[in-house]
């Protein structure tokens, strides 16, 4: 047994030895460094949202360099380094605040410029990402001459967000700054810098690596809703339209803060030329009363948009004046105004689906690149439509089904006293304006194609009595009014989904479940009448008598006669 304890101890001490005598031979390999010389690194931008086919341009500045020994493997004093072009601007800066983030004697980084985690309220960070906003403005603005160390373009992918990866980058502190597309990106700044991270559990070993830096880009996108009171509508009616648009959250030291809302009205309605402008905050709610804004304070009006387009007004604001009396800044603005349907509007017909002269166009406008030129502009579009009804009435004959001329007509609605006034001739007519004397009695077309067609335009949705106040000569007058109910076959309904809002035709019971056209059409007939029997004539006695006389003379002619032959 002892034997056998003593061959194991020589066995263990010669694989000890073995063990030492190896080691020499892995100090003598070649070192492997986790941050090399010249170490490049990747910045990966996301929260890239735009439409398709919208391109951006992703800009990253270097504004400090790093020092790290990499024999050492261990960052030196000073660690970060404010580039030439930042530092200089720094030190003549007048914002004292920014002078004590450098280190005067060698352009280095100072404490001052950190983040601390105590800071539980956001003054530091707030006061950090102002820093950046303004640095930001600087480099655009050419007041610190400072190029883009990399750029990406990238192409917007609609409700999926796209990303940007920019590669061999020297490590340090990165601006990142967004050219183009629909939103507003506020400044992003990334650190591409090494961090002292633990790379094994077992044996657990700790050391400096350079990762992929990941920034998401904070950004906002203004959007705009148009309302009208009221989708049918008949000439003369007058309507609300309601604009409720986001405001731009520009930063403070941005270049460009422009924002316009404007709206073009359509031929076949009238501006009544009373504009009223609110403001918003984030807690008050749109559909309530807001803070009245007023042309010399908040902004200015005219009738040409940023895109030099022609609009029936456009307001143009004074962004950094959009704010309330305790500071916040408005995030909607509520425009309201009224218009009054005029003879212009149109009556959809299978050959004119369009009404351009019915839909109304908002548009706003605003700088979407905060920092770069003023000429570049982003356009939001809403619409608003309203849509007019119509009757038309074929007068014929109730035997043949032609058309026959001669009839007139008044029109009246359910519940009102008064008869409808129109204006027209030969059968073709629209309501008349207030301004406009028209007239009730309604003639059927007596020529042309017209003839025997009675065509009323310009009609809200509801029910009508038309009443027949003269036959055609030679015809019998109607006894009765017709009755006709004007709906829309699409009624708007609460959510105003796409398949409840009205559009425009009429189901007359003569055409398909969805309708042709917005006229409701009706044939009315009338008849020459018909011959009824009668007494208190002459009857029949006349006849009978005379009958007799006949028949008593043929008699006596027949005895004449066989008499003469019975003497012969």
């Amino acid at each position: 047994m002892k034997k056998k304890l003593q061959q194991w101890a020589a066995l263990c001490l010669t694989l000890a030895l073995a063990f030492c005598l190896a080691l020499p031979v892995w100090a003598d390999e070649a070192t492997t460094y986790n941050i090399v010389a010249d170490q490049k690194g990747t910045i990966h931008v996301t929260g890239i949202e735009e439409p398709v086919n919208t391109t951006v341009t992703v800009n990253v500045y270097r504004l400090m360099t790093v020092n790290f020994n990499v024999p050492n493997q261990q960052p030196e004093e000073p660690v970060y380094t404010w580039v030439t072009e930042v530092a200089q601007w720094l030190k003549t800066n007048t914002n004292e605040t920014y002078k004590t983030y450098i280190n005067a004697s060698d352009n280095s980084v100072t404490e001052n410029f950190s983040v601390p985690t105590t800071d539980e309220n956001g003054t530091k960070a707030a006061e950090i990402a102002a820093f950046y906003d303004a640095l930001a403005a600087a480099i655009r603005s050419n007041a610190i001459v400072l190029n883009a160390t990399s750029s990406q373009t990238v192409q917007g992918a609609g409700t999926q967000a796209v990303s940007a990866s920019i590669n061999n980058l020297d490590m340090g502190n990165y601006l990142v700054l967004i050219e183009g597309g629909m939103k507003v990106y506020r400044p992003s700044a990334v650190n591409l810098v090494p961090e002292w991270k633990k790379t094994s559990e077992f044996p657990e070993t700790w050391e400096w690596v350079l990762e992929t830096a990941n920034v998401e880009l904070k950004s906002s996108e203004p959007a705009l809703t148009k309302t009208v009171s009221d989708t049918q509508v008949a000439i003369g009616d007058t309507v609300t339209y309601t604009l409720v648009a986001d405001v731009p959250q520009f930063p403070d030291n941005a270049l460009n803060k422009g924002y316009c809302i404007s709206d073009v009205l359509p031929t076949g309605m009238t501006y009544n030329g009373n504009v009223t402008v609110e403001g918003y905050t984030e807690t008050m709610d749109v559909g309530t009363a807001g803070d009245s804004l007023t042309p010399a304070t908040h902004y200015t009006s005219d009738t040409e948009r940023p895109t030099t387009d022609t609009a029936t007004f456009a307001l143009k604001f004074k962004y950094d004046m959009l704010k309330n009396a305790s500071g916040e800044r408005y995030t909607k603005i509520k425009v309201t105004y009224t218009a009054t349907v005029n003879a212009a509007i149109t009556v959809k017909t299978t050959s004119n689906t369009e009404l351009t002269n019915n839909i109304n166009n908002a548009y706003l406008d605003y700088n979407s690149d905060p920092y770069g030129s003023s000429s570049i502009w982003q356009t939001k579009t809403a619409t608003a439509t309203v849509y007019s009804y119509g009757i038309k009435v074929n007068k014929v004959d109730k035997n043949s089904q032609l058309p026959i001329s001669g009839a007139e007509f008044t029109l009246t609605k359910v519940d009102e006293d008064d008869a409808i006034k129109f204006i027209g001739s030969n059968g073709t007519y629209h309501v008349a304006t207030a301004s406009e004397s028209g007239t009730s009695t309604l003639v059927v077309g007596s020529s042309g194609e017209e003839t025997g067609k009675l065509i009323l335009s310009g009609l809200d949705a509801g029910t009508y009595t038309l009443t027949e106040t003269k036959a055609p000569a030679g015809y019998v007058k109607l006894g009765a009014p017709k009755t006709i109910t004007i709906t829309d076959d699409k009624t708007a309904t609460e959510g105003d989904t796409a398949n409840s809002k009205p559009n425009g035709l009429v189901d007359d019971g003569k055409n398909s479940a969805d309708g042709i056209d917005g006229y409701y059409e009706l044939d009315v007939a009338n008849s020459k009448g018909f011959t009824l029997p009668s007494t208190g004539g002459m009857g029949t006695v006349l006849f009978t008598t005379i009958g007799i006389v006949l028949m008593g003379g043929g008699l006596v002619l027949l005895l004449l006669y066989l008499r003469r032959r019975n003497r012969a």
